[in-house]
């Protein structure tokens, strides 16, 4: 929906910095502005409409006695039912639009509001009277917010880019993290790779007191999974799930703004598509596909399109812009791409931006419905290293190998942080926990990926399997029915209602497999990239012609190609943002 920022400057008077607003404008490219909330915090939003489209909605937003200021990025789901709540304990309303329930909601509940909010949100909220900033995100994680302080300074923003305007911020490698980059693809937990600038955890508010003479940061946890035993039978499971999951595209459909859907023609976004379409005439498709490849769902997605008599989209990813986009990838991702397929995503929302502003997607469906194969391995994991390593990027011999090769111990251990996470989930089933794991570990790489690819051209992701009622009863299904061989069934006798061929509900999962081992054997200034003295200076030079000449001559294509992606993104994300490596 937006963007947002912040600073707290408890030494000094802080001047208004309009690169935050530059920064951030294509999160929000309909309303810039700021607040100076005090002489010790300067709030900043940019705002991309979708709920009311008035101006009346922009922010930052004050409240009527001047106490409370807000600015938030997010959509407020169940903010009808919320308003008649605070309209029965007298509050009253200038806007048609959820920014001012949520800061109302604040208001009457204080940080018990966050998780009476059926959403996705980022969100800071002043408090004049008690001098105290209030930050929290959604409670799985769906909108990002970062955040680096020192004794007397702390700035916050949606996006990492964003931060680094602020005039006295050092953009310093992490280095303890490279080996968890390259073992995972990704940084797990509030870690990232800018040395201090931390994400804030999905699930907790934040808050810090003004009034200090130093900046404290105090964490309270809004949201715990509870975890129950649930005896049902798989027909009232799959009656349970069907209500809810309704419920929430529902909700999700809420928008004065044109919606589309992000259609793949897998089983998850086949089922958003249906149920969407049964609530609200859909308009707009889209599907991203690859020319002369054979792991391709385009010909599912049209089987879809054409039962409910809409148009499909069809966006083609080829070589020439994949390449040339890595770069501005990078740029919005904040960080190393983790997937080949954010490629895909950045094209479509460039492609869909003219006619929508909101996307529904089926992202989350594999994690809560034991979607993945990989999955069906934990059932046989015995230790919590085994358990963790199952959603690793590096998987094979030959990828170990390699990873003996280019690791280093000042690289740090690169499961140390995803043994802590998996220590810190209280929960005894072990399947459960393993979700949950998922859910705070690869999921959170595909959270951000789907919001920062799609909000580089001004449109909101939206994640209907994601809702809170479903997550939390979804992850409690028993596990005789989760961990069948014919998975995500429960998903399938859902769309079954919807008369498509067993062929089509049960085939084997593909997934949206990028051929980017064909394209970098074929692309001719591959080697170029890994000639660089920033590679040079973090690697062994010998290991880096190892990886080309391997690339060259087809040996062990599969692992070398991986490891190029990684080092391709490392290089290219320490170029983009200038990060120091020394």
């Amino acid at each position: 929906m937006c963007g947002i920022a912040g600073e707290v400057n408890l030494k000094e008077i802080s001047p208004i910095n309009s690169g935050y607003l530059k920064t951030l404008c294509h999160r929000g490219p309909h309303n810039s502005s700021y607040v100076k909330a005090s002489e010790k915090l300067n709030l900043y939003h940019t705002r991309l409409k979708i709920i009311d489209l008035t101006d009346h909605s922009n922010q930052p937003m004050v409240s009527g006695d001047k106490r409370y200021t807000i600015s938030y990025n997010g959509e407020l789901y169940n903010y009808l039912d919320l308003k008649k709540k605070l309209q029965n304990f007298g509050f009253k309303f200038k806007t048609n639009g959820d920014t001012e329930v949520f800061l109302n909601g604040f208001i009457k509940y204080g940080k018990n509001f966050f998780d009476l909010a059926n959403g996705i949100f980022a969100v800071s909220i002043f408090d004049k009277i008690n001098n105290k900033l209030y930050l929290a995100r959604d409670f799985i994680g769906v909108k990002p917010l970062y955040y680096i302080h020192d004794d007397k300074k702390l700035v916050f923003a949606s996006e990492i880019k964003a931060l680094l305007k602020s005039n006295d911020i050092k953009k310093n490698l992490d280095k303890s993290l490279i080996n968890e980059f390259l073992f995972y693809k990704y940084i797990s937990g509030t870690q990232t790779l800018f040395k201090n600038i931390f994400q804030l955890e999905p699930g907790k508010v934040y808050s810090v007191n003004l009034n200090n003479k130093k900046i404290k940061i105090e964490k309270y946890s809004y949201y715990r999974f509870k975890e129950t035993e649930r005896k049902q039978t798989l027909n009232e499971t799959v009656e349970e799930t069907e209500f809810l999951l309704n419920k929430s595209v529902a909700l999700q459909l809420q928008s004065d703004a044109s919606l589309g859907i992000q259609l793949s023609g897998g089983v998850d976004s086949t089922l958003i598509t249906e149920i969407a379409n049964k609530n609200s005439k859909i308009k707009h498709l889209y599907c991203s596909t690859f020319k002369n490849y054979e792991k391709n769902e385009f010909k599912y997605a049209k089987i879809v399109s054409k039962k409910i008599n809409v148009p499909l989209n069809k966006v083609e990813l080829d070589k020439s812009f994949f390449f040339k986009n890595i770069d501005k990838s990078i740029y919005h991702l904040d960080e190393p791409l983790n997937h080949p397929h954010s490629l895909a995503i950045l094209q479509i929302s460039l492609k869909a931006k003219k006619k929508v502003s909101v996307m529904l997607a089926g992202e989350g469906a594999d994690e809560l419905f034991f979607g993945y194969e990989r999955y069906l391995k934990i059932l046989r994991s015995k230790s919590n290293i085994s358990m963790i390593k199952n959603g690793a990027f590096l998987r094979t011999k030959d990828d170990l190998k390699l990873f003996k090769i280019f690791e280093k111990k000042d690289f740090g251990d690169p499961h140390q942080n995803r043994l802590k996470i998996l220590d810190k989930i209280e929960v005894r089933n072990k399947i459960k926990k393993f979700q949950i794991f998922e859910t705070k570990t690869h999921l959170q790489s595909l959270l951000l990926r789907s919001d920062k690819m799609m909000m580089a051209n001004s449109i909101e992701a939206r994640v209907p399997f994601l809702d809170k009622n479903l997550f939390n009863y979804s992850i409690n299904i028993e596990d005789k029915i989760k961990k069948s061989i014919n998975q995500k069934k429960i998903l399938k006798k859902i769309l079954s209602k919807y008369d498509y061929k067993d062929s089509f509900i049960n085939r084997k999962k593909i997934g949206y497999l990028v051929p980017f081992n064909e394209w970098i054997t074929s692309e001719k200034k591959f080697t170029k990239e890994l000639e660089d003295e920033v590679l040079n200076e973090l690697f062994d030079k010998k290991s880096l012609s190892m990886l080309t000449e391997n690339i060259k001559k087809k040996n062990n294509v599969y692992s070398s190609a991986k490891f190029y992606w990684l080092l391709l993104n490392l290089k290219k994300f320490i170029k983009t943002f200038s990060v120091d490596i020394n």
